[in-house]
């Protein structure tokens, strides 16, 4: 059985765009959500943990965007979604697990 590997994105395929990362103050949704800020991306991200999202809002830089926000509860959801949605985001991200589009 051959597993089909798909090439790594580029950073240039971030540069200008915005990005929505859920779990982003920690772990590989904070790893993801630098990552895309540092290839020149608008990220949108959420975590349950204001002060650990406040430091990794820091760490990502001015292109980094926290929003408190617990996806269990649907108006707090609401509320992420469309702050960052009035960006218009390009790409969608959930916890580094995989992209797809969005909008």
């Amino acid at each position: 059985m051959k597993i089909r590997i798909p090439p790594l994105p580029t950073g240039e395929e971030f540069a200008g765009r915005t990005a929505v990362v859920t779990g982003g103050s920690s772990g590989l949704g904070l790893h993801l959500a630098a990552t895309l800020a540092g290839f020149g991306a608008e990220v949108f991200f959420c975590g349950r943990n204001a002060e650990a999202g406040r430091k990794a809002e820091e760490a990502t830089g001015p292109r980094g965007h926290f929003v408190r926000c617990d996806l269990a509860h649907p108006g707090e959801t609401a509320a992420f979604v469309k702050r960052a949605g009035a960006q218009r985001p390009t790409s969608a991200t959930c916890c580094a697990i995989r992209r797809c589009s969005f909008c």
